[in-house]
């Protein structure tokens, strides 16, 4: 569709949904001046206060009607690989619903990994230029979320939108596996988070360099934690590090049957 075409039915609900709205609004408002619970408002003329009501019912009411079209709309958008538009129409959704998590999210995978991806796979532009355009979207990606974050910092699941596309998004020398670290550790500690979350923040401690007995620390105090925790890649990391670390036999979870022999290092994280 469109921006014109989305314009025009944008205002046709907004136009509808007053004319709907307005009267009664009206109507509940004469009744309570009536019955003497609300005093008229000095120096407002009666289109004033209509104005400032219809102003409510487009601001309020509407936003998450508008917001789940605009929705749809993007999808089309998507679908033909307009990702500028793309990227305005859920610039737009965010700014109508910005304390709706799901919004954040489809936007930045929108932009960091299916227009990213189709860059990638773009045999129509020079090698060069269509990574850089990929990466651009990886950033747009990544805005989003950092934006999302000022609006909903105590959402678990933005915290690991971010540790996610950290992971995935960067490869070789620009992963940083503390940044990955520090927003699995952010998630893990909002409301509501699930114990993945602190596993990862471990996993990826481990590939820090200089934070080898931190990551061991962590690792230990998640074994104990509970049963859930011990699932075989932290186990491993366990005995990775009581090796390198030269950890003395006594103060090991798992004493090596043959102490020469040198368990193997875990592979990427993974739950």
């Amino acid at each position: 569709m469109t921006p014109a075409r989305k314009r025009a039915v944008l205002i046709a609900m907004v136009l509808g949904f007053g004319a709907v709205r307005l009267p009664l609004e009206r109507s509940m408002d004469l009744e309570r001046r009536a019955a003497g619970l609300r005093q008229d408002d000095a120096g407002l003329s009666l289109r004033q206060q209509a104005s400032e009501s219809a102003l409510i019912g487009v601001l309020g009411g509407l936003r998450s009607l508008v917001a789940s079209f605009w929705d749809l709309w993007a999808r089309d958008a998507w679908l033909k690989t307009n990702w500028g538009e793309v990227e305005k129409d859920y610039r737009f959704i965010q700014w109508l619903q910005p304390r709706v998590f799901y919004y954040w999210d489809v936007g930045q995978w929108m932009m960091a990994t299916n227009a990213a991806n189709s860059f990638a796979y773009d045999t129509t532009k020079p090698p060069g230029i269509a990574e850089l355009l990929g990466q651009a979207y990886v950033e747009k990606g990544r805005s989003m979320i950092v934006d999302g974050l000022k609006h909903l910092p105590h959402d678990w699941r933005m915290h690991q939108a971010m540790a996610l596309l950290l992971e995935n998004r960067y490869a070789g020398g620009q992963k940083d596996h503390w940044q990955i670290s520090e927003a699995w550790r952010k998630a893990s500690e909002c409301p509501g988070a699930l114990g993945y979350c602190q596993r990862q923040r471990a996993y990826h401690l481990c590939l820090v360099p200089g934070r080898e007995h931190e990551a061991y620390t962590l690792l230990r105090e998640l074994h104990a934690a509970g049963k859930e925790n011990r699932v075989p890649t932290l186990t491993a990391w366990i005995r990775h590090f009581e090796h390198t670390l030269a950890i003395p036999s006594p103060e090991r979870l798992f004493p090596p049957a043959d102490p020469a022999h040198a368990p193997p290092k875990p592979r990427q994280p993974i739950p």
